[in-house]
């Protein structure tokens, strides 16, 4: 019995011993690499990873340069295009200095022939205005003046009454239709025959009969200018 428990130990403690250096040569061949053969496994796996490298760079490459062609292209296209761009630009700037240009020498050419037309409208309105004054300076307007007929014969006596004068009237005209104050303009047959008028106009003082010399229609705008 003794025995052969003896045996038994001896038997695992051999299997154990077997176990362990079968573990040993096991690890041994997971880690136990020698630098040359390290050495070598590594170049056989380099040039297949460069080869593969390479070729992707080559057609990198290709393409790198397919894009510069078109960049290229497109950048000569664009300058081509700003440089037509800035032509039209220089050819519009010009037509519009053109047009300023002649639009400046209309308008220089109009103003001279405004003021030529306005200096002869001017002209005119003052032969018109000389020619009412000259027509006007025999008249005198009577204001407020109380007759039937406002015949020469009537502004005469009227005169003759109030004023203490005899001037010769041409002819009596009434400016209204108001017949409780009645506007007269009467025409005098010489100058001194109105200057004998307004001499004697004052004596119509305290009464509503007034006398005014027969202005033309600047001439009361002005005077209502002024006064305002």
């Amino acid at each position: 019995m003794y025995r052969e428990r003896k045996r038994e130990r001896e038997e695992e403690r051999a299997a154990t011993s077997t176990d362990k250096t079968t573990n040993i040569f096991q690890v041994s061949k997971k880690v136990l690499r020698s630098p040359e053969q390290k050495k070598i496994e590594g170049k056989t796996e380099e040039p297949r990873t460069t080869t593969r490298e390479n070729r992707e760079n080559v057609q990198e490459v290709d393409n790198m340069d397919e894009v510069k062609d078109v960049v290229k292209q497109i950048l000569h296209e664009m300058a081509k295009n700003s440089a037509e761009l800035k032509e039209e630009i220089r050819h519009l700037k010009e037509e519009i200095i053109d047009i300023k240009r002649e639009m400046i020498t209309k308008e220089e050419k109009w103003n001279e022939e405004k003021q030529i037309l306005l200096q002869r409208i001017e002209t005119m309105e003052n032969k018109v205005e000389n020619q009412e004054k000259q027509n006007r300076r025999n008249n005198v307007i009577i204001k407020g003046i109380d007759t039937r007929d406002n015949t020469n014969h009537d502004i005469e006596m009227f005169l003759e009454q109030k004023l203490h004068i005899k001037p010769k009237i041409e002819r009596a005209t009434l400016l209204n239709q108001d017949k409780e104050y009645q506007i007269i303009r009467v025409e005098t047959a010489t100058f001194e025959d109105k200057q004998d008028i307004m001499k004697e106009k004052s004596k119509l003082k305290n009464t509503k009969i007034y006398i005014d010399n027969d202005m033309t229609p600047n001439k009361q705008q002005h005077l209502k200018t002024n006064k305002i």
